[in-house]
């Protein structure tokens, strides 16, 4: 009854309050009755009020008083208000009214109809009026969450740079091949790591939320999907000297899924029981299968959460750790990509927490395959280096030179063009096995190169790779409409590029993200 907007009725006889009752009655609001202006005064202090019927002749404090006092208090002074009167003979009676507030007068007697469509018009725009005050402070918390992901973005980038920094001028005095040099080297890469890692949950989030990720789905084990797993963060624990323990269920558990973003899933979710367990602490995984459902659960005796914290945990940007010194890390973004990932394979995921100290359990339910048993493929044998010659087009000089040094180091022939033009003149003279090409390329941009090169009789063999920090769906087709026959999101890894490279034409003519 309390949440149903409320219609105050004003009138010192009791008999028009009674009638004005049962002509109002209804179910989809609740009625306040009072037979003063005093007592009227003390139910809007009570009470958050749709619409006033006040009738104009009360004695003490008459219906225009009444507005008036209305219109002076914050709280009642947007309040619409209907007089009700016997005649409205007196223009000057008439104007003071509408001067003390009211929206309409009603002249008795009172026609049911025109009452009851007055007070239906009323009731909707006070409807919509709550509708857009939860919807302002749905955007105004979002803006809030939003202002905290900057505040905290710029914290975590600037992070790995500091070390990233200290260790290049380590680099540049240390005795190359030395202890301290090693040292510097695997600062920069485990800081490099954690800045493509940032940048890739920011670009998943993106394309989740536009719904803009092409999921490859297979028929797979989460038996061997989560053993894989476990071993592949097994150090991180170890290195937290936090336990890990894992229990398979007892068949192999098939769903239909994409193994890269599953594993993606469940390497999340274990880095964060990892991250949020101190040390000497406990987290085990487990699969099972319930109620038709492949389940996957995560459980940790560690820091755990509050109430309110677990309500809104896969929003974006949402963190438990809101300390000033963000011990933890991280951008808010994982739990919400997870859930974005698990809901796009028709499954559900939930987080369970008794408080803070107390430990927290995810638990990831994926629709079971009921199909055939998965084929036990073979490791793809490891493919011998093969040297290319490669033309990189990038007008980012630090991305050229240092990619050109990468792909030397693997003893390819590579040469190095700063734009389109140039990179097209190049190619004619250098024939290169391989062009590695930026996409927005000033003037002469990346599609324009690959047209170019594409309509040369003498450099149609050429393969071509497109490298972009775009990668959605449609850059890929745009890619592939240029004539590109891969594509490469930046940075690209060597291994990525060494395995594009050593695969040139069997690749499929659709362009391919690598």
């Amino acid at each position: 009854m309390s949440d149903l907007p409320k219609l105050l009725l004003v009138d010192d006889r009791p008999e028009n309050l009674l009638a004005l009752d049962g002509l109002l009655r209804r179910s989809d609001a609740q009625i306040l009755k009072a037979e003063s202006g005093k007592r009227a005064l003390e139910l809007l202090l009570e009470h958050e009020v749709a619409l006033a019927l006040i009738d104009v002749q009360m004695p003490e404090l008459d219906g225009f008083a009444l507005a008036e006092l209305m219109r002076n208090v914050e709280r009642t002074r947007e309040i619409p208000i209907i007089f009700v009167t016997a005649g409205l003979h007196d223009r000057d009676r008439v104007f003071k009214g509408y001067e003390s507030g009211a929206v309409d007068f009603l002249v008795k007697p009172l026609d049911p109809r025109i009452l009851a469509s007055k007070v239906n018009v009323f009731l909707q725009l006070y409807r919509q009026k709550q509708l857009l005050m939860v919807a302002n402070a749905q955007l105004l918390e979002a803006d809030q969450r939003k202002n905290e992901f900057l505040a905290v973005l710029s914290h975590e980038l600037r992070n790995p740079l500091a070390p990233i920094k200290n260790s290049l001028y380590i680099l540049n005095r240390a005795t190359p091949g030395g202890d301290q040099a090693r040292r510097a080297l695997g600062v920069i890469e485990r800081q490099a790591t954690q800045l493509s890692n940032l940048v890739d949950d920011l670009l998943d989030v993106t394309r989740i939320t536009r719904n803009k990720i092409c999921l490859q789905k297979q028929r797979l084990d989460l038996n061997q999907l989560v053993h894989r797993a476990v071993e592949d963060h097994r150090s991180f624990f170890e290195r937290n000297e936090v336990r890990l323990s894992c229990e398979l269920a007892p068949t192999p558990v098939m769903v239909d899924a994409d193994a890269t973003r599953v594993a993606q899933m469940v390497g999340n979710l274990l880095h964060n029981a990892a991250k949020f367990t101190s040390r000497g602490g406990r987290a085990h995984i487990s699969v099972a299968v319930e109620a038709g459902q492949g389940v996957i659960r995560v459980v940790d005796n560690g820091l755990g959460m509050a109430p309110d914290t677990v309500a809104h945990l896969f929003q974006p940007f949402m963190q438990a750790d809101q300390s000033l010194d963000r011990s933890k890390g991280g951008l808010g973004l994982g739990l919400a990509l997870i859930k974005g990932l698990v809901e796009m394979h028709g499954g559900s995921i939930q987080a369970q927490s008794e408080g803070l100290g107390k430990g927290a359990a995810f638990v990831v339910r994926l629709p079971l395959d009921a199909g055939a048993a998965p084929d036990k493929t073979a490791e793809p044998e490891r493919r011998p280096r093969v040297c290319r010659r490669v033309l990189i087009i990038e007008d980012n000089l630090d991305a050229a030179e240092s990619l050109r040094e990468v792909l030397a180091l693997g003893e390819h022939e590579v040469e190095v063009a700063y734009s389109g033009p140039d990179g097209i003149e190049r190619a004619r003279s250098f024939r290169p096995d391989v062009v590695l090409c930026d996409i927005g390329l000033p003037g002469m941009d990346g599609y324009d190169v690959a047209r170019a090169v594409r309509q040369d009789p003498a450099l149609r063999s050429t393969f071509l790779v497109a490298l972009s920090g775009y990668a959605l769906p449609e850059d890929l087709e745009r890619a592939a409409a240029a004539g590109f026959q891969h594509h490469l999101a930046k940075p690209p890894s060597v291994d990525t590029l060494e395995r594009v490279l050593s695969e040139l034409w069997e690749t499929p003519q659709p362009v391919r993200l690598g």
